[in-house]
């Protein structure tokens, strides 16, 4: 059994318990095989304490072959971050997308190490940095990450936040099917599909609910969620999914269409889910995905200000008596 939570706050460090039987933490064997000069695009280990072992601290319990020894660690990572829902402007959330991306590949390429649960609530902004060349864009939580060396994902592994997993990776009990770091770049997308249609509150405050009248609910709900998300990765059912665009992500339709077109290219008339293993495909991904968010980039100037209304101009037009965002978004629902 494993008890994991993951704090994160603007002033302090962030913290990740575990509770489980003796066991190696994942993220201590990641940061150990991740190249130096990329570990604070992963998350840097700060310090660990061994907190408490069960068996040592209660020596009158009766012993039992049928329970294993439990240690309670906890892990302290530097430096804190923040949600990826909490982006001041577009401008900053595609430079998150795009650095989280280069940790993904050095993570895999470098490191050896397949992430195998990319989702919003595990892609963070550190705090700002005045090194030039910091990274803008976090990843977090490997415990279910994969060392490659070990070989494929065996089948029917299915690890990961449902919503955001890849439809090759939905299909794992499929022969020949190995999770592969082409399913951690489509959840990528799926992250910024969720965050482009999920509205914002009356004061301007992203959420991470979806619109109750929102497909991507039924990746979730339906007990079919492979076959549903090839749906709407095609041509006419991806359009209705960027029907779905909230006002702010109006502008970045067409960088959604050109990662859609990068990660599901067309073979015999059907979109193609599988991974090219090639050292030369492998790079062409990563590069075509950095690429795509490095090109939105230059056509959202730096100093762009909150693609929304603002806490005081909501304020101003409620003055007049009505309420400026009711008009924009459905009712949502909540999806995590």
């Amino acid at each position: 059994m494993v008890a994991q939570g993951y704090h994160t706050t603007n002033h302090t460090d962030s913290l990740s318990f575990k509770t489980r039987p003796g066991h190696t933490d994942k993220d201590t064997e990641v940061i150990g095989q991740t190249p130096n000069s990329d570990e604070e695009s992963v998350a840097t280990i700060g310090a660990k304490a061994l907190l408490e072992t069960f068996d040592e601290d209660r020596p009158n319990l009766p012993k039992s072959p049928g329970y294993r020894i439990t240690v309670f660690s906890c892990v302290v990572i530097s430096p804190p971050g923040t949600s990826i829902f909490g982006y001041a402007n577009l401008y900053q959330l595609l430079e998150v997308f795009h650095d989280a991306i280069k940790a993904h590949r050095s993570l895999y390429q470098d490191g050896g190490i397949l992430h195998r649960d990319i989702a919003a609530s595990n892609i963070i902004m550190p705090p700002a940095e005045p090194t030039p060349g910091s990274p803008k864009g976090m990843l977090i939580d490997v415990d279910t990450a994969r060392d490659v060396s070990r070989g494929p994902t065996p089948q029917g592994s299915m690890v990961g936040t449902s919503p955001s997993m890849a439809i090759g990776a939905l299909e794992a009990y499929v022969l020949n099917n190995p999770r592969t770091y082409r399913h951690d770049l489509e959840s990528f997308f799926y992250v910024f599909l969720f965050l482009a249609i999920c509205p914002r509150d009356a004061d301007g405050t992203k959420t991470e609910e979806l619109p109750e009248t929102s497909r991507l609910l039924e990746w979730r709900l339906d007990k079919r969620k492979q076959v549903r998300k090839t749906t709407d990765m095609g041509e006419k059912g991806f359009e209705a999914v960027l029907e779905e665009f909230s006002p702010e992500f109006e502008g970045l339709k067409e960088l959604a269409r050109t990662l859609r077109g990068i990660l599901f290219p067309l073979k015999d008339g059907k979109i193609w889910t599988w991974t090219d293993t090639s050292p030369e495909g492998t790079n062409k991904l990563y590069d075509d995905m950095t690429e795509a968010f490095k090109d939105a980039l230059v056509s959202i100037a730096v100093d762009e200000g909150p693609g929304y209304p603002t806490t005081s101009s909501i304020a101003e037009i409620k003055a007049w008596g009505f309420n400026p965002l009711a008009w924009v978004w459905p009712p949502k629902r909540q999806i995590f």
